[in-house]
């Protein structure tokens, strides 16, 4: 599991985007970094130069910089992230995974938490241990964590749940999300070249009528409930037909 060094520089400045990702000055020489962290050793010069290290590629002085600076301080958010990202560079992606969730759990509210829990449960088709995933979430979730990355740690217990087929889970968190989980469809109709997506018809109005009866394109239609097992898999259209094209339907989460 390799990862390039432009993807570390993308996945930092995402993460920059919040305004707590660390900031290398501009021009600042990693032979400058390393003059400070003997002249002035500090949590965040080490942090510093781990990142220095870390994106000139030399993995071993990365990892090395950023224990130093967790022995100053072993909840440095900048050099938990290092660590991190370090292991993933090493193709070390299971450990890489626990260090995320490290992260998340002991800075609930920092915005890079969120890029991370994606992350991690991103490589978790390559790594595995999505039983050993969903165990760590169900201990780092709280009532008084950040309202967003609350949310997003229930889509991906969700998530979980169904790829590994417990349903009752799946349909519990759900109902904590608050998601729609009963549709109604119609169609198909005409839509020859595509004129339908600029025109607004009956069964596109508000409040939708489920009863109402439509000119289809070959036939008249009605609304269709369709069947929706588990609310984290993709919505199927029932029965198809071989070819959509200038065919447009359309949905009603009904509630």
């Amino acid at each position: 599991m390799a990862i390039t060094k432009r993807i570390i520089t993308v996945l930092w400045a995402l993460t920059c985007l919040s305004g707590q990702a660390l900031a290398l000055e501009p021009g600042a020489s990693l032979e400058a970094l390393i003059e400070e962290s003997v002249a002035s050793p500090s949590v965040e010069v080490y942090a510093r130069l781990g990142w220095a290290y870390l994106l000139d590629n030399q993995l071993a002085s990365a990892s090395s910089s950023f224990k130093q600076a967790l022995i100053y301080d072993p909840y440095q958010v900048d050099a938990r992230e290092g660590m991190a990202l370090n292991a993933l560079m090493l193709g070390r992606g299971g450990e890489a995974v626990e260090l995320m969730l490290s992260l998340v759990r002991d800075h609930p509210f920092d915005a890079r938490s969120q890029v991370y829990l994606c992350l991690a449960y991103s490589l978790l088709e390559e790594t595995g241990g999505q039983g050993e995933f969903l165990a760590s979430l169900e201990g780092v979730l709280t009532e008084s964590m950040d309202a967003n990355l609350r949310q997003q740690m229930f889509i991906i217990q969700g998530l979980l749940y169904t790829q590994m087929g417990k349903k009752e889970e799946a349909l519990s968190v759900s109902a904590q999300l608050n998601l729609v989980d009963d549709w109604q469809v119609v169609g198909p109709f005409a839509n020859i070249r595509k004129a339908g997506h600029d025109t607004v018809y009956p069964p596109e109005e508000f409040p939708a009528d489920l009863a109402a009866i439509y000119d289809g394109k070959e036939e008249e239609v009605g609304w269709r409930r369709i069947p929706f097992p588990l609310p984290f898999e993709l919505l199927r259209y029932p029965s198809p037909p071989p070819s959509r094209k200038g065919r447009i339907g359309s949905h009603h989460p009904e509630r």
